[in-house]
This record gives structure tokens, C-alpha cells and sequence, in this order.
């Protein structure tokens, strides 16, 4: 499994499959709707790419949310991102079943490409999946 960056809407990167034209697709469907990708791969592979464009991992998202959880503030190094994560492994930005998003596959399955969680601007998600 090869990652690179991808530009999407608005101009915002993301990090993404380059297997099979995964990430262009991506990309084209949030250019062609207008709607911005917030994330795509966060697994340990992607934290190079990640830094390079100032997000996190999933493994750091989990590590800020327990820190909030514990002290009750969202540490400067999380850029205000705090909200709940799913630990590290079970999270489909890393290509992995939370046992939630595919009920008909077991959890921590290893998905497809194609079952990669992607989160696109709050306000574009209906704009995405049309």
C-alpha cells in the first residue's frame, strides 16, 4: 500500500491510497463537489506525510483526547483538536472495521481501498456523496 498527497477542494491536502487511483479519486469527487477532505490515512505509514502538512495521526488524535479527558484541555501540540478518536488499529483511517461503520464485517477487519474512512467538511459531506 503506497500513500501520497493529495489536493482536493479548495486547495486542501490530504493524505491518501495511491493503489488502484484511490487518492485521485478522492480528490476529483471533493474538487468536482466542492467539498474539502479533512482526512483520509492516518495510520503510523502516514505521520511523515501528516507532519509535512501539520496534521495527526491517529495514534496522536487518541493521545489528545485522553489528555483533554484527564486534564480537562486540549493541549497547544493539538491545534484544538481534541474530539474522541478511536485507538490506533481500530480506526478505518487506517483501513480498519471500528465495528461500527461496516457492521457486516467483523471488527478490526482489514478493509479494502475503497473502505477507507474519509472525512470531508461538515458542510459538504451530502455535496461529497452525491
Amino acid at each position: 500500500m503506497a500513500l501520497r498527497i493529495f489536493t482536493g477542494a479548495r486547495g486542501r491536502r490530504f493524505i491518501c491510497d495511491d493503489d488502484g487511483g484511490f487518492g485521485d479519486l478522492v480528490a476529483a469527487i471533493s474538487v468536482r463537489a466542492d467539498a474539502p477532505i479533512n482526512s483520509c490515512a492516518r495510520e503510523a505509514a502516514a505521520e511523515p506525510f501528516l507532519r509535512q502538512l501539520g496534521l495527526h495521526s491517529q495514534k496522536q488524535l487518541l493521545d489528545c483526547a485522553q489528555e483533554k479527558r484527564r486534564t480537562g484541555r486540549c493541549p497547544p501540540q493539538c491545534g484544538g483538536n481534541c474530539r474522541p478518536a478511536n485507538p490506533p488499529g481500530q480506526s478505518t483511517h487506517e483501513r480498519f472495521n471500528d465495528g461500527v461503520a461496516y457492521l457486516f464485517w467483523p471488527r478490526f477487519f482489514r478493509l479494502p481501498v475503497w473502505g477507507r474512512g474519509i472525512d470531508v467538511q461538515i458542510d459538504r459531506v451530502r455535496a461529497f456523496f452525491a
